[in-house]
């Protein structure tokens, strides 16, 4: 989400305005959910999507327009993607979405769009709240928020986006396969954190600029991370002391989701470590070893496509628990 807002704080500081498009609310068979986003340029360029197809062809035409507009109306669009429908959107899915749709102008919008960036890097729970008269910036207690919530009745609507991804990953460990894995992580919609000991670690530039780096040890780390309930944990770091390490500090924190990759060998000596550390049977059990689906990968981009599914099955509680080797060490 901060890349989103980067980019449109970018076209502010080059004095251009930007015209936004969030779906509000959808049914079953929509292409475009809630939290989907689209920023559109005055060259018409756009970043997100709010579903695609002709629907967003149209849309990408009418922000053009709109951005030539001196007015900054903020409208609420109901499309059906019925092929019959009183309000078709062009597509023939199935089902509808509701479209907020608003033209953002540098010299009134400057100062809100900072105050979000802000609280998007400080990862402060806070929430944008837009309503036909506006958009604000609003505290909202992430345990009792939903990512996105939408209210619409006879005096009007109000609609307000959590600022707080509540799909988050920390990646101890920016090696090749770290760092394949948080580019698929970010290519998903989460907020990554990478973290790594190393003090002479040279990370490209768009590794940086998609994730929040961390040039920490494990414990420090683990004191600067946020919201622990809502954050899976891999650890891959360079060598097996500092995956020990990683394993002994994230354990207390009880992440929602907790991986190690590595060989069957190596996973037996750092498990063996951690009972005579004194960590209990239950919690190494916890501990999904070797992280990913076995699905034959090998590279570090097979590897993170591995990773991602089994994230993502978590995250959809959806998973099929199967033993794995970690499940074998623990009894």
């Amino acid at each position: 989400m901060i890349t989103f807002w980067k980019a449109l704080d970018s076209e502010f500081d080059a004095g251009r305005p930007v015209f936004l498009a969030f779906v509000a609310k959808c049914s079953k068979g929509s292409p475009g959910t809630p939290q989907a986003r689209l920023l559109v340029r005055q060259d018409g360029s756009q970043l997100g999507t709010i579903g695609g197809g002709v629907m967003e062809k149209r849309l990408i035409d009418f922000a053009v327009e709109a951005l030539r507009r001196p007015d900054a109306a903020i409208t609420l669009q109901h499309l059906s993607h019925q092929k019959n429908a009183t309000k078709p959107s062009g597509l023939i899915c199935g089902g509808s979405q509701s479209n907020i749709l608003l033209t953002l102008k540098p010299t009134h919008h400057a100062e809100i769009v900072k105050e979000i960036l802000a609280a998007l890097e400080s990862s402060r729970s806070a929430s944008i709240r837009i309503t036909p008269e506006g958009l604000e910036l609003v505290d909202s207690p992430l345990d009792s928020a939903p990512q996105t919530t939408f209210l619409e009745d006879e005096s009007g609507w109000k609609f307000q986006l959590n600022l707080v991804n509540q799909r988050r990953v920390a990646i101890f460990g920016a090696g090749h396969c770290g760092q394949a894995l948080s580019e698929q992580m970010h290519r998903l919609g989460y907020h990554v954190t990478l973290v790594d000991q190393r003090s002479d670690l040279e990370l490209p530039d768009r590794i940086r600029s998609i994730t929040t780096v961390m040039q920490a040890g494990a414990e420090d780390a683990c004191r600067k991370l946020h919201h622990w309930d809502r954050t899976a944990v891999v650890v891959m770091t360079h060598s097996y002391p500092t995956d020990l390490s990683a394993l002994e500090a994230i354990l207390p924190h009880q992440p929602t989701f907790l991986g190690l990759m590595g060989s069957p060998s190596k996973l037996k000596r750092i498990f063996g470590e951690l009972r005579e550390s004194g960590i209990s049977k239950k919690q190494i059990a916890q501990i999904r070893a070797p992280v990913g689906l076995a699905i034959g990968s090998d590279t570090p981009e097979e590897i993170a496509v591995s990773i991602a599914a089994q994230l993502l099955q978590e995250h959809h509680a959806n998973a099929i628990h199967e033993p794995d080797f970690a499940d074998h060490i623990a009894s």
